[in-house]
This record gives C-alpha cells, sequence and structure tokens, in this order.
C-alpha cells in the first residue's frame, strides 16, 4: 500500500475527531451559558421575591399603624366632644400602634440592602413622620390626664390633617413599588 492512502483515512479519522471534539466543546460550552442564564434568572428572581416581601411588610405595617392612629383619633375626638379621658378602646388603640412602629423599623434593615435608592428614602421619610405622629399621638390626652399633653380639637385637626398626608405617600409608595418590580394593576384582578 502506498503511503497516500494511509494519509487518506487518517486525515478523515483526524478531521472526523477534531469534528466531535469541536462539537462537543460547543455543546459544553452552549449548556454552561444555559446554566449561567438560568442562575441569574433565578438569583434575580429570588431578590425580587425579596424585595416584593419586605416592599409589601413595609406598607402592610404602615396602613396597619396609620389605621390604628386614625382610629385612635376618633377615639380622642369623641373624648374631647364629650369631656372625658380617653376610653378604654383608645388606650388599647394607643397600645396598639406600637407594635407596627416596631416592625417597620425591623423592615428598614431589608430594606437598607433590598430596595432603590428612591424607594428607601421615600420609605425613610414615611417611617419618619410615622415617629414624629405616634408621639404627639400616644402623649395626646383629652381633658388633662396627668403625665400625657392636653388636646383640643384644633391639635386633633392638625395631626388629622398630617395622618392624612402620611396616607397619600404611603399610597405613593405603593404605586412607585408597583412600578419598580413591574407588577400592574390588572395583575391584581388576576390574583
Amino acid at each position: 500500500m502506498n503511503i497516500a492512502a494511509w494519509w487518506v483515512p487518517l486525515g478523515a479519522a483526524a478531521i472526523a475527531l477534531i469534528g466531535v471534539v469541536t462539537g462537543q466543546a460547543l455543546s459544553i460550552s452552549g449548556e454552561n451559558r444555559r446554566q449561567r442564564r438560568e442562575i441569574k434568572q433565578r438569583t434575580f428572581e429570588h431578590w425580587r421575591d425579596q424585595r416584593i416581601e419586605a416592599y409589601s411588610n413595609f406598607l402592610q405595617y404602615s396602613y396597619l399603624w396609620s389605621a390604628a392612629a386614625h382610629a385612635l383619633l376618633l377615639e380622642l375626638y369623641a373624648a374631647v366632644d364629650k369631656g372625658k379621658t380617653l376610653s378604654d378602646a383608645g388606650h388599647l388603640l394607643r397600645e396598639q400602634l406600637h407594635e407596627p412602629m416596631r416592625v417597620t423599623g425591623q423592615i428598614l434593615v431589608s430594606i437598607e440592602l433590598l430596595a432603590s435608592d428612591s424607594w428607601r428614602e421615600t420609605a425613610k421619610g414615611i417611617r419618619q413622620q410615622m415617629l414624629l405622629e405616634h408621639g404627639i399621638i400616644t402623649r395626646m390626652n383629652p381633658n388633662g390626664m396627668m403625665g400625657f399633653d392636653s388636646t383640643d380639637k384644633e391639635s386633633l385637626d392638625r395631626v388629622r390633617a398630617r395622618l392624612n398626608s402620611l396616607d397619600v405617600k404611603i399610597s405613593s409608595l405603593r404605586e412607585v413599588s408597583r412600578a419598580e418590580l413591574g407588577i400592574s394593576k390588572s395583575d391584581d384582578r388576576k390574583a
């Protein structure tokens, strides 16, 4: 057999071997890219879920605090109208303000890590206003109960206006959350 006869099958085998190795390398490379995309997507989804949880918890406890503050304000108005001190229900509402205040503070720790700058600053502003109103409303006392600030309708009206302003900020933050997370209002109807 002549040498040229050996080179043809040997060359074909080498080309086939190179093709197999190249095919495997491309296949492995493609698989690695696919796995990296999947990991990146899962990571994105994980942190998005964490943000949704932090945002919704902050909003939920802000709304709870606001509802209790408005209810306490109504009790304070009623006490001022009747010329009496705060009712038992009012004292209970005063106590109910503390838990949402505590929890929103804890949630802000997560928000520091997860939220966009604008969301974080808005949430901090809301919490600061809640703290201010919390300090005022829990110290209000109709008709001179010892250890508390005296209360009249004008001061209650000022607190009500600030609470209403706070409610607008919380609702606005909810809409910012929807936009930032890509959640449309129509998604609510589908759930």
